[in-house]
């Protein structure tokens, strides 16, 4: 028998996650049984106890491993902002940055704020990130985003076969159809859709893998092509894996993503080397719309990266930790700026802040979706049934906003 889901309001402004989790002990205790002692890690290490890795909300163990508490889901996600994420269209700038203001100020920082970063790296998707209007969404605004960097990424739009970019929206169209058929119980023909939708989707997912490992051998690869890729294979490796979560085979679903996860956190790296990671002190006071970019982000951004293989770190980031770090190269942000063409320094940072929190957001939700298609695995249970049972949840309107499962 299946067992229950847990879901619970998503609300983090009253302080960081395991005070949060604390406050709902109650109703979270049947995963507290499983996990170890939560009180005694939330007070001896508050900021290693427990990390949210993309969608999971995960509680760190004494060998270093980690156990899913919870997964977030966003119940309506909103299509027009994958668009403005991907796109990056000056019209949508503003959005994107207007969503950057809550994630400033104060010690709750960017960890205590999931929910407004769903504008600017689709996090908050949840399970929706491998269904196929999510997916066909995001292969959509990318392509849209290749004919508006023609110029920029001309030799990158020269390899892309027509065919091969066909392949990978027939893949999503297929898999459309496979879910439509299950949610009609019509086994045999959600069979047929599925394999012929994952027979498309791993041919792109090499496709678009070869593509980026030659972009990242070169001497000096192009950012553009880097991240152009990167998404690509992303939507290609969750379209694979909802392939395999449609055909019950949830271990082949977890060892594509598990393969995949490498390059992707190794573009990752390079995309936040050249932008957050170059001289990050510059980044703070940054004005974000009413507010600046605050010690606090810094280091939970870094703490993001390190999860997502950006950056090496033995420990956990603090706002301390960061600033002992990189103390040497921090000076006030008005002595940083140029005498003349100050507002298109300042319009660079911010782009260069949104690069790397993007990049490292979309690798963690990968792996957050990896994380939660194991946990479910390990429990013996269908991450088919399982999702089912959380868009039921959500049709059904136990949820408004965001929550928790």
């Amino acid at each position: 028998m299946a067992a229950p889901l847990i879901v619970a309001k998503l609300v983090l402004q009253a302080g960081p996650l395991v005070h949060w989790l604390w406050q709902n002990r109650e109703q979270f205790e049947p995963v507290f049984r499983r996990i170890g002692d939560f009180a005694a890690a939330a007070v001896s290490d508050p900021i290693g106890a427990v990390r949210r890795i993309g969608n999971t909300i995960v509680f760190g163990q004494p060998d270093g491993g980690s156990k899913v508490i919870a997964f977030i889901e966003q119940t309506a996600p909103k299509l027009d902002r994958i668009e403005q994420l991907v796109t990056e269209v000056q019209a949508g700038q503003s959005a994107m940055l207007s969503s950057l203001e809550s994630l400033q100020v104060g010690p709750h920082a960017l960890s205590s704020s999931v929910a407004s970063l769903q504008s600017l790296s689709m996090v908050s998707l949840g399970f929706t990130a491998i269904l196929p209007v999510v997916l066909h969404m995001q292969f959509a605004a990318l392509n849209k985003r290749l004919n508006a960097l023609l110029q920029a990424v001309r030799s990158l739009t020269k390899k892309f076969d027509a065919g091969k970019i066909a392949e990978l929206e027939t893949g999503i169209e297929l898999l459309r159809l496979g879910m439509g058929a299950h949610e009609q119980q019509k086994g045999t023909d959600a069979r047929q859709h599925y394999n012929a939708a994952l027979r498309d989707c791993l041919h792109s997912v090499h496709y678009f893998h070869t593509l980026l490992s030659d972009q990242l051998a070169e001497k000096s690869p192009n950012r553009e092509e880097v991240r152009v890729l990167a998404r690509h294979l992303s939507v290609a490796v969750l379209g694979v894996a909802s392939c395999h979560i449609g055909l019950e085979d949830d271990g082949q679903a977890i060892a594509q993503i598990e393969a995949q996860i490498p390059l992707l956190q190794q573009a990752a790296r390079w995309v936040f080397k050249e932008t957050a990671g170059k001289d990050p002190a510059r980044f703070l006071s940054l004005p974000i719309g009413s507010r600046v970019v605050s010690l606090a982000f810094m280091a939970d951004l870094f703490q993001q990266a390190k999860q997502a293989g950006a950056v090496e770190a033995k420990r956990d980031y603090t706002p301390a930790d960061w600033f002992e770090e990189h103390r040497g190269t921090i000076s006030p942000f008005s002595g940083r700026l140029p005498f003349i063409g100050k507002s298109q320094y300042i319009d660079g940072l911010r782009r260069e802040l949104l690069e790397a929190v993007a990049a490292v957001e979309e690798v963690n939700r990968v792996r957050g979706i990896e994380l939660l298609a194991r946990e479910v695995r390990a429990a013996g249970e269908c991450n088919r049934e399982v999702m089912g049972q959380l868009r039921q949840a959500v049709d059904s309107g136990v949820g408004r906003g965001k929550y928790v499962v």
